[in-house]
């Protein structure tokens, strides 16, 4: 199989884990029927890849319940509200995020508006 080298309209996941599929979704997305009805993502993690398939309806799934909740959590939450409660919490806590270079990723990726797909269902 020849690796491609990754396709920048790819959705990156606002979480980061180690085993995460983000960087070989340009490998596994072709390997994906064209016609989706239902896909089920059985071990989510970061969802890279539930975010970035073409599906009718996508289900995510993960035995971390606190991921799901989060995922629900940001699905119904507006982007504003969820940037404002991540700026707040910088400001609390006086963090050391690089802030501008947090800001020109939301404004580089226009679909992280959308945090998490409408179309999928958490269990």
């Amino acid at each position: 199989m020849e690796i491609k080298k990754m396709n920048e309209s790819f959705i990156k996941s606002p979480l980061n884990y180690i085993c995460g599929k983000y960087k070989i979704l340009s490998q596994i997305v072709p390997l994906f029927l064209k016609d989706i009805n239902c896909f089920v993502d059985l071990f989510v993690g970061e969802a890279n890849v539930g975010l970035n398939v073409k599906a009718k309806k996508i289900v995510l799934n993960d035995n971390l319940t606190y991921v799901i909740d989060l995922y629900r959590k940001l699905q119904i939450t507006s982007r504003e509200k969820v940037l404002e409660y991540i700026y707040n919490r910088i400001d609390k806590h006086a963090l050391s995020l690089q802030i501008y270079q947090f800001e020109e990723g939301i404004q580089q990726d226009k679909k992280s508006v959308r945090f998490i797909c409408s179309n999928c269902l958490f269990f």
